[in-house]
């Protein structure tokens, strides 16, 4: 899940973001301070976090960051 390679590339990159075995929805915004990290909804670190969006951007050729948006068609 998307969950859990963005919380290993974080911890990776020496964040921690909950207890091991934590169910977070972790999610990345933009900010008008940078990038902000959110788990379960709410905003938890206001840093640039350029690790992992370099991480995103190599993985997924459209590495935007996500929003609550609803699910629908593409």
């Amino acid at each position: 899940p998307r969950a859990v390679w963005a919380r290993r590339a974080l911890e990776r990159s020496g964040y921690r973001l909950a207890a091991p075995g934590d169910a977070a929805d972790v999610e990345v915004r933009a900010h008008p301070s940078g990038w902000t990290l959110a788990v379960d909804g709410r905003v938890t670190e206001h840093r640039l976090l350029a690790d992992l969006v370099a991480h995103l951007r190599a993985h997924r050729a459209d590495a935007r960051p996500r929003t609550r948006a609803p699910v629908g068609p593409r």
